[in-house]
C-alpha cells in the first residue's frame, strides 16, 4: 500500500495505527519526501503531519533545506487544528529559512488565536522559536510570553509560557 493511502485510511484517533504506518514506510528512500509532499494536502496533512512529529521525536535525522522550505511554504494550507498543532511540535527541529520567517509568524499569529488550547499552547514555542532563531523577533515574543503568563484564561497555556520563560533566562 502506498503512503498516501495508508495515511488516507487512518482514522485520525489510533496512535497505534499511524505508528503502524510509520513502521511500514520509515525506511523508504523518499519517506521523508512524501510525507513533506502529503503535508500540503488537506485529505492526509494530519497523518503525514504527525509521521513528521514522530520521525522528530524518534529521533531522527534533521531534514534537508529543500523539504524545509516546502514545509513552510504549505503552512498557509494546513486547516486541520491537528496538522498545525504536529508542526508547531516540530517547529524546534525545523530551521526557520529568512526566506519565510514573514509566513511563519503568519503562521504563529494564527495559531495564537486558535480556540483549541493546545494548538494556542504550542504556538507560544513557535513564538519562542522564533525569537530565538531571529533576533529582531525575541523582544516581542518575549513580551507576548509573558503576557500570556499572567493573563490567559487556560492553565495549559500558562503553564507552557512559564516552559518557555524558563529557557529564555
Amino acid at each position: 500500500m502506498t503512503l498516501r493511502k495508508d495515511i488516507a485510511s487512518w482514522d485520525t484517533k489510533s496512535a497505534a495505527a499511524i505508528t503502524r504506518v510509520y513502521a511500514r514506510h520509515m525506511d523508504r528512500p523518499s519517506f521523508l519526501a512524501d510525507v513533506v509532499e502529503l503535508i500540503g494536502n488537506p485529505e492526509t496533512e494530519v497523518g503525514a503531519s504527525w509521521l513528521l512529529k514522530h520521525h522528530f521525536d524518534e529521533g531522527g535525522n534533521p531534514l534537508g533545506d529543500k523539504l524545509v522550505n516546502q514545509i513552510y511554504a504549505s503552512l498557509p494550507r494546513l486547516d486541520h487544528w491537528a496538522a498545525r498543532l504536529h508542526i508547531l511540535q516540530c517547529m524546534e527541529c525545523l530551521p526557520i529559512p529568512s526566506t519565510h520567517r514573514q509566513k511563519t509568524a503568519a503562521f504563529v499569529a494564527g495559531c495564537l488565536q486558535s480556540e483549541t488550547k493546545l494548538v494556542r499552547a504550542w504556538a507560544f514555542t513557535g513564538l519562542f522559536v522564533l525569537g530565538q532563531r531571529f533576533p529582531s523577533c525575541r523582544e516581542d515574543a518575549e513580551q507576548q510570553i509573558r503576557h500570556a503568563v499572567e493573563n490567559d484564561p487556560v492553565a495549559s497555556v500558562r503553564a507552557r509560557c512559564r516552559q518557555l520563560l524558563k529557557k529564555m533566562c
